[in-house]
């Protein structure tokens, strides 16, 4: 219930609670003594993504061998598949993340570990038609769901694609207050010259004393205090105020490319989640016109994705885009590799 009922939170945005804690427990203990268990094997894969905090990379990790072994037991449960989708999502390997949640939605068209996970693996990728009713169906099966919300969020800032049922369900899964979410519609209000909405909405999941808010604020209006408020947001992501796609929001939100390259580049080479996301809003051309983007782009090899699963939507309108025109042989070829 604490993995999959309607007000869990879901995979791509963990986080570490009591609660999910002991469910992980449970399910170790269950899987110790029946281990040709497999439902139970495959919840607990997912139950290891759901956890947050220092040890997220070795939980993946875990995770993906659990998923593994569950599959070897039933190759037919969706949860196993979504689990390892949800961790080669985590390690950017796009086209066998994509397989996976693929296989999990073939089994069970609700699943809503896959329907997140591939919602946000193709706003990720820069996707966002795509995305925008696969992300609304996941929040219509799981309405507290914050990473599904994060990416509909994303995808209905990005795409063209206005539906009155994709509008419908995202009015119903009501309004969120996470700063996962509320993060991106404050950058988008921020990016479009609206400080008065970008405060609202910071402060209200921030909190009113807090001093990134203020400063990023402050340097949106005042150019002289941006290496001020890049500081303080630097501060609070080091001291786990915020996450790492939050710091590197603040720094598109202040137009700051290379604070934004700087800090997705250092993810990358951390092998780290890099928020890709941000890179396909509207308001943030000047990231795509960043003579930076190419070298992102190639670093996380979305190039190889691309080849084989269709481009990115900003390639109708902006053909000159890095990626858009990519030749075969300029690609690399890990599709090969990441499957598996």
């Amino acid at each position: 219930m604490f993995l999959l009922d309607s007000t869990a939170r879901g995979f791509t945005q963990p986080a570490h609670t009591r609660d999910l804690a002991r469910s992980v427990e449970q399910l170790e203990a269950l899987t110790r003594k029946y281990p040709t268990f497999a439902r139970a094997q495959g919840l607990l894969s997912l139950a290891y993504l759901s956890l947050g905090g220092k040890d997220q990379a070795s939980l993946t990790q875990i995770a993906d061998g659990t998923a593994k072994r569950a599959l070897a037991l039933d190759d037919e449960l969706a949860d196993a598949h979504s689990a390892m989708g949800l961790a080669r999502l985590r390690r950017g390997e796009w086209i066998s993340a994509r397989e996976r949640f693929e296989a999990a939605l073939a089994i069970d068209v609700n699943a809503v570990p896959a329907l997140e996970g591939l919602g946000c693996l193709l706003a990720e990728t820069g996707q966002m038609n795509a995305a925008l009713p696969v992300a609304a169906h996941a929040i219509l099966m799981q309405p507290g769901n914050v990473g599904a919300r994060e990416c509909l969020v994303y995808a209905r800032l990005a795409s063209s694609t206005s539906t009155a049922a994709v509008v419908d369900a995202s009015t119903d899964a009501g309004a969120s207050t996470d700063l996962a979410v509320v993060r991106v519609e404050a950058l988008s209000a921020m990016l479009a010259g609206d400080l008065n909405t970008a405060e609202r909405l910071l402060t209200a999941a921030a909190g009113a004393d807090s001093t990134w808010v203020k400063s990023l604020v402050s340097a949106a209006s005042n150019k002289r205090a941006i290496p001020e408020a890049l500081r303080a947001i630097t501060l609070a992501a080091s001291d786990g105020e915020i996450d790492p796609a939050t710091e590197v929001l603040c720094g598109a939100a202040l137009r700051q490319a290379d604070f934004v390259f700087n800090r997705m580049s250092r993810l990358e080479k951390q092998n780290e989640a890099v928020p890709l996301r941000i890179l396909w809003l509207p308001q943030t051309a000047f990231l795509r016109q960043n003579r930076r983007f190419e070298q992102l782009v190639t670093a996380v090899d979305l190039g190889s994705y691309w080849q084989e699963q269709g481009r990115a939507d900003v390639c109708e309108t902006e053909p000159q885009v890095y990626g858009c025109n990519l030749r075969p042989s300029a690609i690399k070829q890990k599709s090969a590799r990441q499957r598996d």
